[in-house]
């Protein structure tokens, strides 16, 4: 926790301080969004970037951060792969034992495709700013993962269906929240400013759709009933037993 407040206070002053040195407006003609003020600042204080100790801290800033999408981008997708494959050989072996060399060729699949996709959607929204995606990124985080996690921890009643209902219901009202808010849509910095779409006032729609994804998570476990496989508690799921041997 502390961590992680740390590293947040260090990114507010480096903001506050890129905007007083560097200027909003050199940081707005480099990126819209933003996101060339560390490497601008950590040249102006060496030096400016027409000086050769300024140039050099420029790179190797410019390298780290570089380093560093590419280990979060290479993790993101080796784990989105692991969990297509594993669901791709748990549905297609119906429960009976699987081949590793099945599981493996799956695995390579999957990040071929979830690296394609990704491809695909980074060179789409290049000239976008990431501003919208990172808000809609975290809001569906905290609107559909936050509450699964919660109550899959605390509480021992929550059921199967639960957890789906929690997991769509948090995603959907994020998304449609998301397109009715300013980010989307009547405002200039606004992913599409000519439209007229922004009926919901709330910039941050995790503030409505994360009380959403909790109370359709309660509805669903305790008024769903248990009298089929979708009310099973999710600590009576047990995974199955060719996953478990290994």
């Amino acid at each position: 926790m502390y961590v992680v407040a740390a590293v947040m206070a260090g990114a507010v002053v480096m903001g506050l301080g890129a905007a007083a040195l560097v200027g909003s407006e050199r940081i707005a003609s480099v990126d819209p969004g933003g996101a060339g003020a560390l490497m601008l600042l950590s040249a102006d204080l060496a030096g400016g970037t027409m000086t050769s100790g300024g140039a050099v801290v420029f790179i190797l800033v410019a390298c780290a951060l570089f380093i560093t999408v590419l280990a979060a981008t290479a993790s993101v997708t080796l784990a989105a792969a692991a969990a297509i494959a594993h669901d791709l050989s748990l549905h297609s072996s119906k429960g009976k034992p699987t081949n590793e060399g099945s599981e493996v060729m799956s695995a390579r699949w999957a990040a071929a495709g979830v690296g394609a996709v990704g491809t695909v959607l980074a060179a789409s929204a290049r000239n976008e700013d990431i501003q919208q995606l990172t808000t809609l990124s975290l809001a569906i985080a905290a609107s559909s993962v936050l509450p699964a996690l919660v109550y899959s921890l605390f509480w021992s009643r929550y059921t199967r269906r639960g957890l789906l209902w929690t997991l769509y219901g948090g995603m959907g009202s994020t998304v449609a929240l998301l397109v009715s808010s300013p980010h989307f849509s009547g405002v200039p910095s606004a992913l599409f400013p000519s439209w007229r779409l922004d009926w919901f006032p709330v910039s941050n729609v995790a503030l409505v759709s994360a009380p959403i994804a909790f109370l359709l998570g309660y509805v669903a476990s305790v008024w769903g009933g248990r009298d089929a496989g979708d009310g099973q508690t999710v600590h009576e799921k047990r995974v199955p037993s060719d996953f478990t041997a290994r």
